[in-house]
């Protein structure tokens, strides 16, 4: 299956991170320039003005993510709610229409490039897979 987006490469962005007074608008606005579908926007948009210690930082992961993944799978950011607890975090899902045997070392992988970064920040960002399917 070859590219599924036509959309520039993630090095042809780079150094493209907007920095205006508006960061909630503009990462949310670069990401779906990125093809990284947002369900529930408000949602997204709430989390972030609650946790804007993590805007910048989600801009690197989700630029790491689209290097490790390509255009191929489906990036969908969500907010998790722990059913149990308040407990919300955004959640940067990976979806495929066929997982090779390796994608959690992927992810794995993914989080050594970032999750020391969030040891100093309120929010809370997981890129991980939940298996299904993308969703369109």
């Amino acid at each position: 299956m070859g590219e599924k987006y036509s959309n520039p490469t993630v090095t042809e962005a780079d150094g493209d991170f907007p920095g205006s007074s508006d960061k909630i608008e503009e990462v949310l606005t670069w990401m779906k320039s990125f093809d990284i579908l947002i369900p529930k926007p408000s949602e997204a948009r709430d989390y972030l003005r609650e946790y804007d210690d993590i805007i910048d930082l989600l801009y690197f992961v989700c630029k790491i993510t689209r290097e490790k993944f390509g255009y191929g799978p489906q990036l969908s950011l969500e907010v998790f709610r722990d059913p149990e607890s308040d407990y919300r975090n955004l959640t940067l899902y990976v979806r495929k229409v066929s997982y090779e045997a390796n994608i959690l070392d992927k992810l794995e992988e993914l989080d050594y490039q970032y999750g020391d970064m969030l040891s100093d920040k309120k929010g809370y960002i997981l890129v991980t897979t939940d298996f299904e399917k993308p969703k369109m």
